[in-house]
């Protein structure tokens, strides 16, 4: 999924997640920050997200072990940029690298885009990336 694809749902849907099958396959569902939390907490993991790709696992509770553990540096960065976009109400695009020092994973450059979303009463992010290049 293209970033672009990503905005164009959260247009449509005004950042409310009853239609997420369309995305759901693509990204990544985490948790509105909350209190002095310093790392994201996912809630799904589609199964064609980067995450997914690169990865191989799209099981949440690994991914919160492996923010919480070897790549705490990236996760604590990520937490900075979430919690920006969850005050604002506003998208936020961008163009990252993935640290090669990072375990299991070769370093990349990714195009991501991170929208605010409503799911029910709470506060949640979606974030859908793809792969632009490999360092």
């Amino acid at each position: 999924m293209l970033t672009d694809d990503a905005l164009s749902w959260w247009r449509e849907t005004g950042g409310v997640i009853s239609s997420y099958d369309g995305v759901q396959p693509y990204g990544i569902l985490l948790a509105g920050p909350s209190g002095e939390d310093e790392v994201p907490w996912p809630l799904l993991i589609g199964p064609f997200s980067l995450h997914a790709e690169k990865l191989g696992n799209v099981n949440p509770l690994d991914y919160a072990d492996q923010l919480a553990g070897p790549w705490r540096p990236y996760a604590i960065e990520t937490m900075v940029k979430l919690r920006r976009i969850s005050e604002s109400g506003e998208p936020e695009f961008g163009i990252s690298t993935f640290p090669s020092e990072l375990p299991g994973v070769a370093g990349f450059r990714y195009e991501w885009v991170t929208l605010p979303c409503r799911l029910t009463h709470a506060r949640v992010l979606v974030t859908a990336a793809r792969q632009i290049s490999i360092h």
